[in-house]
């Protein structure tokens, strides 16, 4: 790089300084960007992150748990729903008989049972007395299930609500739960009132867990909270209270900081969790190894291999009945598979992970990139280059993504250094178009000034120099020629011939170094200095002898 180009760039890095070519109005953009990333509580948009899913779905090996499936068959064969609750009590009591190490209940049993003896009859006015006094005689249906909860290690569901709820069931009366550190209240979302199973359900199971899965805002379910703020108590979802039964334990622990929550612990078993005590979770999507029809578990039909030492959580997935969400896998599953979801999750330690420091890797990823253009794009013509930069950026922030989701699970959300970087390009773009465009039209002026200069001096030139066919006085036997054809930057071509008397014929032809309208001026001096000297001098060799000092060469024909 030689001076001459030391001190251009010396110069266009000044003009960089002082002016900035649009990069005050990108900063802006930028730092306006960067807050509001950070001002979120969590980033992640989550379109990508659900894209990642959809390429890479979980890969479950072993299946631990299983959804004993109220379907569509089971409903043909067994008769419409709800069903007795004997008849439920039964599907809990094979299903504990096929080996399930725990049994969860994906439903809420606020009422009693209308189809118990004691109820069923209610609205006859014309059953004898002596009917009705065979029928008290009976178990209520809500008694016989309670019996068989009592005797199976079962976890009924509940429903917290943020409004206070008349309930037979006081919000204190929880599974036990250790605190390690802060409390972890502060943290979850705050709840004042449940829905929760008639109050003899509620005393005979031995656990009770939320069915709770709050979806984002868009819709999208992608965490299951652990843990349940419910008023002045800390509470487990169905799926941690699910995990706890299977292991034995009597308690859960909770390991908490200033900062959030850390995780949760059951036994030996530590489940990390994010600071708000959710489980983000990573799908595995439906799977016809996670469903046995309930239809063919009452009937015996199941093999030991489905539920032996799993997991069974019983639901509803019949159409018209079942609860249905949204995932980033599918737009319509079974409430009752994210359950299942979350606790295969919990169980495989295949949970996604967003460590606390992520954000800031994101921040500092899109204040990467957006420095790079700031600094590189003013010295790229705008165009496929600049794209391309812009593009290559991008496509390393998503390979980097791609790569630690795979790897370690680790959400790592580019939407950040990729999408926010457009408005950082555009406006470089555009203040180097216009760059561009002002640089083109002053191009393009200077260029309309010089052919216009180049225009004058040719017609100073042809208007100058006279026609062959215009010379008089030629003698006969004389006869005279000129050709000219005058280049396009050059204007000091010359010519010129005369008659001196009659006797005497003189012509010259001369060329100026030059070109544009200087040159045009000085071929107009050289022409009439020319022309007036063979006119001034008597001797002819005088005129021949002066003639070599001019910038044209001269004849004179005798």
């Amino acid at each position: 790089m030689h001076r001459g180009q030391w001190v251009s760039a010396a110069r266009r890095v000044s003009a960089w300084l002082m002016v900035g070519h649009g990069r005050p109005v990108a900063c802006l953009v930028m730092l306006v960007l960067a807050g509001w990333h950070m001002w979120l509580n969590d980033p992640a948009w989550g379109v990508l992150l659900d894209y990642y899913q959809r390429l890479f779905p979980r890969q479950e090996q072993h299946w631990p748990v299983v959804i004993v499936d109220i379907d569509e068959a089971s409903i043909a064969a067994l008769g419409q729903w709800p069903w007795p609750r004997t008849r439920l009590a039964a599907l809990i009591t094979a299903t504990q008989q096929a080996g399930a190490r725990a049994i969860g209940l994906d439903m809420i049993l606020p009422e009693a049972d209308r189809l118990s003896p004691d109820l069923i009859l209610r609205e006859r006015q014309d059953v004898s007395p002596m009917l009705r006094q065979a029928l008290d005689t009976l178990p209520a249906n809500d008694a016989i299930l309670a019996t068989v909860m009592q005797q199976a290690p079962l976890v009924v569901g509940r429903a917290a609500l943020a409004e206070p709820t008349p309930s037979a069931i006081a919000v204190d009366e929880q599974t036990p739960v250790r605190l390690h550190g802060a409390s972890p209240l502060p943290h979850v979302v705050p709840h004042n009132g449940h829905v929760t199973n008639i109050a003899m359900l509620e005393r005979a199971a031995p656990g009770h867990g939320y069915l709770n899965a709050r979806p984002d805002h868009d819709g999208v379910v992608r965490f299951m909270p652990l843990l349940v703020g419910m008023q002045d108590s800390i509470a487990p979802a169905l799926a941690l209270e699910l995990a706890r039964l299977a292991a034995g334990d009597a308690w859960y622990s909770v390991h908490t900081t200033a900062s959030g929550i850390r995780g949760v612990q059951i036994g030996q078993r530590f489940i990390a969790t994010d600071p708000d005590g959710r489980l983000r979770l990573y799908f595995a999507g439906e799977h016809e190894r996670r469903r046995v029809s309930a239809l063919a578990v009452l009937q015996g039909q199941a093999t030991a291999a489905v539920l032996q030492d799993k997991i069974a959580i019983i639901g509803v997935t019949a159409l018209g009945l079942a609860a249905v969400v949204t995932t980033p896998l599918a737009p319509r599953v079974d409430g009752v598979e994210v359950q299942a979801e979350a606790l295969e999750n919990m169980l495989s330690g295949a949970r996604l992970i967003r460590p606390v420091a992520m954000r800031w890797w994101e921040l500092g990823s899109f204040v990467v990139l957006a420095l790079t253009l700031l600094v590189v794009l003013p010295w790229l013509r705008p165009g496929v280059s600049s794209v391309g930069l812009f593009l290559a950026g991008a496509l390393l922030t998503l390979l980097g993504g791609v790569v630690a989701f795979l790897g370690w699970r680790i959400v790592c959300d580019p939407s950040l250094p990729v999408l926010g970087n457009v408005p950082v390009l555009v406006v470089m773009l555009t203040v180097g178009l216009r760059a561009l465009h002002a640089e083109l039209e002053k191009e393009r002026l200077e260029r309309s000034l010089r052919e216009r200069e180049l225009q004058v001096a040719r017609d100073i030139q042809m208007g100058l120099l006279p026609a062959p066919w215009a010379i008089t006085g030629l003698p006969e036997h004389l006869a005279f020629h000129a050709l000219l054809e005058p280049a396009k930057e050059v204007g000091g071509d010359l010519y010129d011939a005369f008659m001196l008397d009659d006797t005497h014929f003189f012509f010259l032809v001369g060329d100026v170094v030059g070109k544009g309208v200087p040159a045009a001026f000085f071929m107009a001096i050289s022409w009439l200095t020319d022309k007036s000297r063979p006119l001034y001098f008597s001797s002819r060799f005088l005129v021949l002898k002066h003639k070599s000092r001019l910038p044209t060469f001269g004849i004179l024909l005798l």
